[in-house]
């Protein structure tokens, strides 16, 4: 799964991000993840930028599926594979 190595003061620290992507179509995503060869079905926590919200775990199926609803949550939004 694709997450940072850093974060710092809750910015990301893009000097350690080797793949970076801009993406214009939030559907767009789905495959950028399918041509790294990531498997959509693997669990993933979601992160805001608000300290008293859980973090959660689902399927990363799901988030995509709710992006909306899931980026409506907090102004920053991160996604990190489980294991991270």
């Amino acid at each position: 799964m694709i997450c940072v190595a850093r974060i710092i003061w809750n910015r990301v620290g893009w000097g350690k991000v080797n793949n970076k992507y801009r993406i214009n179509d939030i559907y767009r995503i789905l495959e950028i993840l399918k041509s790294n060869l990531l498997d959509i079905n693997d669990n993933v926590l979601i992160l805001w930028n608000e300290a008293t919200l859980p973090v959660v775990e689902t399927k990363l199926n799901k988030v995509l599926e709710n992006i909306h609803d899931v980026t409506a949550v907090g102004f920053d939004t991160w996604i990190c594979g489980s294991t991270y």
